[in-house]
C-alpha cells in the first residue's frame, strides 16, 4: 500500500440542504449553477457537471488551479478555498481543497454533523451560525445578486428601520403582503419561499418574520422551515407572526404547533396583520 496516499471520509451533502457552489469570475462563474456538489471531505469534492454545460469536457481538466471556489456550507455559511482538480471521469471531478485553518474546521464540522445526521443523531447541539466576519469583503462575492435581480435591497438596507421578512409559498401573496408592509415608512421589506426561507432570513437578520398558513400544509413544509429557522442561535429570538385562517382555536393551535410567537386571523383583514405588527414594534 502506498504510504503518502490519503484516505478520507467522503459525505454525500442533504438533499434538502445542499451545498452550494459559486465562482468569482470568468467562465466558471457562468456554469456554476449546472455544477453540484456531489460529495466532500476535508480532502476536496467531487462536482457533477450537467450536460447542459457548454464545452463540459474542456472544463475542469486534470491538474487546473482554481484560485477562488466558494461553497456555502448548511449551518456554516460561506467558505473560500482554492483547489487543484486532480481527476476526471465523464461528468464527474475531484477537486483536491487546499484550505486555510478557518475553512478547514469548518468543512470538518459540516463533514462531523452530517455524519451524524445520516447516523439518525441528533445534530441540534452542534448548529452553529456563520461566523462574524464572513459579510467582509472576502465574501463579498459570494452573496451579490445579479444586476437587476431579486434580492437586491439585501444589500441597501436602511438604518432605523424595522426589517420583515415574509415566508409564503405564494408569489401572489408574496406581492400582496410586500405591497402592505410596504405603505408604512419605518418597514423594509423582504421576501421569501419556504425552500430559501433561511438563506434569507441569516443573510438580513430580520427583526420580525411574517409566515402565511393559509393553505393546507400536509408534508409539514412550514414547520420544516420554522425548525430551520429555529436551529440558528442568531434566528432563534426573532419573533415569527403566523397569519392562518379558520377559526380562532384552531389559528392558535397552529401557530403554538410551529413555535409561533404570536398569529392574526387573516379573515379579519389585511389591515389587522399591519395594525399588529406596528403595534409589536411600539411595544418593544
Amino acid at each position: 500500500m502506498d504510504k503518502n496516499r490519503r484516505f478520507y471520509l467522503r459525505i454525500y451533502p442533504s438533499k434538502t440542504d445542499p451545498v452550494k457552489l459559486a465562482f468569482k469570475e470568468g467562465e466558471l462563474k457562468k456554469v456554476a449553477p449546472y455544477v453540484q456538489v456531489r460529495d466532500i471531505s476535508i480532502g476536496g469534492i467531487g462536482l457533477e457537471l450537467s450536460d447542459s454545460v457548454p464545452q463540459r469536457e474542456s472544463l475542469f481538466l486534470p491538474g487546473t488551479r482554481i484560485d477562488e471556489i466558494g461553497i456555502t456550507l448548511p449551518f456554516e455559511g460561506p467558505c473560500i478555498f482554492s483547489g487543484v482538480v486532480r481527476f476526471m471521469y465523464e461528468a464527474l471531478r475531484g477537486v483536491e481543497f487546499l484550505l486555510d485553518h478557518v475553512e478547514q474546521k469548518k468543512v470538518a464540522r459540516y463533514i462531523y454533523m452530517r455524519e451524524m445526521e445520516m447516523l439518525g443523531r441528533n445534530t441540534s447541539k452542534w448548529v452553529r451560525e456563520p461566523e462574524a466576519g464572513l459579510d467582509g469583503k472576502r465574501y463579498g462575492w459570494m452573496t451579490e445578486p445579479e444586476a437587476g435581480g431579486e434580492g437586491n435591497s439585501l444589500l441597501r438596507h436602511t438604518p432605523g428601520k424595522k426589517k420583515i421578512l415574509v415566508i409564503d409559498p405564494s408569489p401572489a401573496r408574496l406581492g400582496n403582503y410586500c405591497l402592505l408592509l410596504s405603505s408604512c415608512e419605518s418597514f423594509e421589506v423582504y421576501s421569501s419561499d419556504c425552500g430559501k426561507a433561511a438563506e434569507t432570513a441569516l443573510q438580513i437578520k430580520p427583526d420580525l418574520i411574517l409566515m402565511d398558513l393559509s393553505e393546507p400544509d400536509p408534508e409539514g413544509l412550514q414547520g420544516h422551515v420554522m425548525k430551520r429557522l429555529k436551529r440558528y442561535p442568531v434566528l432563534s429570538t426573532v419573533p415569527i407572526f403566523m397569519v392562518a385562517t379558520g377559526n380562532r382555536r384552531e389559528a392558535v393551535l397552529t401557530a403554538m404547533r410551529y413555535g409561533a410567537d404570536d398569529f392574526i386571523i387573516k379573515t379579519a383583514g389585511e389591515d389587522l396583520v399591519l395594525s399588529r405588527i406596528k403595534e409589536f414594534f411600539r411595544q418593544v
